[in-house]
């Protein structure tokens, strides 16, 4: 294992680490510095695969303190537009509703998978409409959604 820290440092680090993922990273490399253990018994010791042992040591090696540090993972991961986008869209739908153009969640799916180039699922209208607080309006027994900003 390469870097610069000593035992007493990165068992330090493990101690100070502020999240459980992040403890288990330093701890595995703390083991691995000491000599004492295999890749295997640290993997047994944590209760991760060798493969995840070995995928953090190399992290370090290449990395460095930022390799083993963990992330914030936020974010709508859900969308595959950006808002912006995503407004885009809706405001070309407005026009087409506003032009008489009945707008169904069938026909917003079938729209949003020709831009995207790919399948959406079912609940992916739906979650866009929602994001944007588009509601549903019914005229003359007709589903047509609206914007509740105006």
């Amino acid at each position: 294992m390469k870097g610069n820290f000593s035992v007493e440092e990165l068992k330090e680090r493990m101690i100070s680490s502020k999240d459980m993922a992040e403890r288990k990273r330093w701890q595995a490399l703390y083991l691995a510095k000491t000599g004492k253990y295999t890749v295997k018994e640290i993997a047994d010791i944590i209760k991760v695969s060798v493969y995840t042992i070995n995928k953090w040591v190399y992290n370090f090696n290449h990395k460095g303190e930022e390799g083993i540090k963990s992330h914030k993972k936020g974010g709508n991961h859900s969308s595959f537009l950006s808002w912006q986008e995503e407004e885009d869209f809706l405001a070309e739908l407005k026009r087409k509703a506003e032009s008489g153009i009945l707008l169904t969640v069938k026909n917003i799916k079938a729209e949003l998978e020709k831009k995207l180039g790919h399948t959406v699922s079912k609940d992916y209208p739906y979650d866009l409409l929602h994001r944007h607080k588009w509601q549903k309006t019914v005229y003359q027994h007709n589903q047509k959604w609206q914007s509740k900003r105006k």
